[in-house]
């Protein structure tokens, strides 16, 4: 039995797995709010006690967490999260069971070998080869990045905090966002756009422009919660034309930096498009938006049609894909 984690600045997702000669079954899982406990230790504690007082037993023969920040010798200290992840800390926790400690977005790119065509939504075809690089890209509390390529018989995922590169403005409009975001933060990254806070930047650099565009209800509804839920909410819904155009505005920058992203690490096995935001909206990046950002690279554009583009539909994907690490790393020499 394999305990795999998924571990998010805003949730954490635990899960058992039993691994027999018909590959991994899902056992249960269960998903935290990370605020709301002060390690991945009190999480995993709790977890377990509650799966026993179900009256349930197994002796669990692996574990590993997939964890969002940069993993250097078993530790990660995520920019999103309060606390660091510590592979001996772990160990010390759970003896006697190899334990790893890896990027969630590289759990993520090992789940995507695991995945179904009703996991995915694919909203540009391209012409794919099937044993050229791909890459993975979500948007969620941070942005992450992840690389694959085919090795021998399979893929070989690498991480990347490619989330916290330069954000690269093109037009007048973005040079005018890249000063808004600098005077708050100094140096403007990617997911200081691409990301849940970024729909919220976004909004705010959209709104200061036009002031009288915010009615006092939104105003209202944004104090009221979770503000980039909000935005999400009333650009869909067509209840805000301000929200609209800030989901338009980021599909616009998602797209870019995809295509950024696709020519950098020359993906022709295809882009995927992973993240809470990226499965909350998954419609509006089928639209034009998306897609025109992703091939405007100039005379190159050829290179971006002919990249497959898919949308990751199922939020336990990081946790197969910790699940399949353990395996993968238990039959190597």
């Amino acid at each position: 039995m394999i305990l795999a984690g998924d571990i998010g600045g805003t949730n954490a997702r635990l899960g058992l797995f039993d691994s027999g000669q018909h590959g991994l079954r899902a056992i249960t899982s269960r998903r935290f709010a990370t605020r709301d406990y002060d390690s991945l230790g009190q999480i995993v504690s709790c977890f377990l006690s509650e799966w026993e007082q179900m009256g349930n037993r197994g002796e669990i023969t692996a574990a590993c967490f997939g964890v969002a920040g940069p993993v250097t010798a078993g530790h990660c200290q995520g920019l999103n999260m309060a606390w660091a992840v510590d592979e001996n800390a772990l160990q010390a926790q759970l003896p006697n069971i190899p334990i790893r400690v890896i990027n969630d977005l590289v759990a993520n790119a090992k789940g995507i070998s695991g995945l179904t065509p009703a996991d995915y939504k694919t909203i540009h075809e391209g012409q794919p080869n099937p044993q050229g690089n791909m890459a993975i890209l979500s948007a969620g509390t941070g942005l992450g990045v992840a690389g694959m390529s085919w090795s021998g018989g399979g893929y070989q995922v690498f991480p990347s905090e490619g989330g916290h590169a330069d954000f690269s403005p093109q037009t007048d409009e973005d040079v005018a966002l890249l000063g808004f975001l600098r005077k708050r933060f100094g140096h403007v990254s990617w997911e200081r756009i691409v990301s849940g806070s970024g729909l919220l930047h976004i909004y705010e650099f959209l709104r200061d422009r036009q002031p009288d565009s915010e009615p006092d209800w939104l105003r209202d509804a944004l104090a009221a919660g979770d503000r980039s839920a909000c935005i999400a909410t009333h650009g869909q819904d067509g209840s805000s034309d301000l929200c609209r155009r800030t989901l338009q505005r980021f599909a616009h920058y998602y797209g870019s930096l995809a295509g950024n992203l696709a020519l950098q690490l020359l993906t022709s096995g295809g882009i995927w498009l992973g993240g809470g935001i990226s499965l909350r909206l998954a419609d509006l990046l089928s639209e034009p938006a998306f897609l025109s950002a992703f091939f405007s690279k100039g005379r190159i554009r050829y290179l971006l049609e002919a990249t497959p583009v898919h949308i990751v539909l199922n939020d336990r994907t990081g946790l197969l894909g910790a699940a399949l690490w353990t395996t993968d790393s238990a039959h190597s020499p």
